[in-house]
């Protein structure tokens, strides 16, 4: 069974506008923020394992710039 539904003049003219606002905010362009060099580091993770479980340690090393406010 087809059933086709018609709008009214009122909500094709409220259809019309929601979908115009839409476009009109996809067009919109956020101010854009300088990118950020990449922060060099190092990770160190050594690992013990046995049949039971295991034991983890995590090392992080700055080897950049340090951040200053």
């Amino acid at each position: 069974m087809n059933v086709r539904r018609r709008l009214s003049g009122r909500n094709r003219a409220i259809a019309l506008t929601g979908a115009s606002v839409l476009v009109a905010g996809g067009l919109v362009t956020l101010p854009v923020t300088a990118a950020q060099a990449a922060t060099r580091c190092s990770v160190d993770y050594p690992t013990s394992d046995w049949p039971g479980g295991f034991t983890g340690t995590v090392t992080i090393r700055n080897l950049g710039d340090p951040v200053s406010a």
